[in-house]
């Protein structure tokens, strides 16, 4: 399944991961050094590039997601993509994510109808 993913790489920045886990309201440590992540999506070539670094609500499934583009970096709180397979199971990305559903052992699909770029309204939760 991960050969169908975008993998653009990212390396976090630590101001980053400290914004991820304000918003998420957790005691953590953020590092001294930033790490590298790959983007979660289906492949793309417009819109964010997107990872999921952080859950902050376990009951509702949000989660701290990092988007980059161009070289500019964004954390926001996302809801689960709300998409479910004919197994129950849902989709492994956030609410309004670009390119096809990610779903738990299964390969990826298109998204019908769906987004062609995440939408971005800046830190916070956004659904």
């Amino acid at each position: 399944m991960d050969a169908e993913r975008c993998h653009a790489p990212l390396d976090v920045p630590v101001a980053c991961m400290e914004l991820a886990i304000a918003l998420s309201a957790r005691s953590a440590n953020a590092g001294t050094r930033p790490f590298t992540v790959q983007c979660e999506f289906l492949p793309h070539s417009e819109g964010d590039h997107g990872v999921h670094v952080l859950y902050v609500n376990e009951q509702t499934g949000t989660a701290a997601w990092v988007f980059w583009r161009d070289g500019k970096t964004d954390v926001q709180v996302k809801y689960p993509c709300p998409e479910t397979d004919e197994r129950g199971k849902i989709c492994l990305l956030c609410v309004g994510h670009p390119t096809g559903h990610v779903w738990p052992g299964r390969q990826p699909r298109p998204v019908k109808g769906g987004p062609s770029v995440a939408r971005r309204t800046g830190p916070g939760l956004v659904g």
